[in-house]
């Protein structure tokens, strides 16, 4: 069970290295939730593309040894896992953020088995293992740009 709102979700980014519409996609967020589920807004991506996570968040108190565990799912099947570790976070942080991966880029597969859907899970634990907060989101990998940008 989640613990009170010691951390809250501001902000939602995906950031690439080289994309045709704009390197930047910002998701809106309801701001001030520590559980939230963008799974049914998947966004696009290249298979063979760059790109990194930016997820903005602050604090209420004081939190030690905070970590994400990040779950990749493919088509509602596990397909891996993942733990990152944040560290310990100061009261009252107002400007947070959490990179994945925390260096580089991630890099979408170009083979054409892992082209699809997939569902990312993120819990945020810390203070001995309490759960603190969960962020779910959900995107597309598709063979080329002209079939991973969103149709207007």
């Amino acid at each position: 069970m989640i613990n009170h709102n010691i951390i809250s979700f501001k902000k939602f980014d995906v950031i690439f290295e080289q994309r045709p519409e704009g390197l930047e996609i910002n998701m809106p967020l309801e701001i001030g939730s520590n559980n939230i589920d963008l799974t049914s807004k998947p966004f696009n991506i290249k298979g063979g593309s760059h790109y990194k996570i930016k997820i903005g968040y602050m604090t209420s108190e004081p939190i030690t040894d905070l970590v994400c565990q990040i779950h990749t799912f493919k088509k509602s099947m596990p397909y891996g896992r993942d733990t990152q570790k944040v560290g310990d976070i100061t009261a009252n942080s107002n400007d947070l953020e959490f990179d994945f991966p925390k260096f580089g880029w991630e890099q979408a597969s170009t083979q054409s088995s892992s082209m699809g859907d997939y569902t990312i899970k993120m819990y945020f634990k810390g203070n001995e293992n309490q759960d603190l907060a969960s962020f779910f989101y959900s995107f597309n990998v598709a063979p080329d740009w002209e079939n991973a940008l969103p149709i207007n």
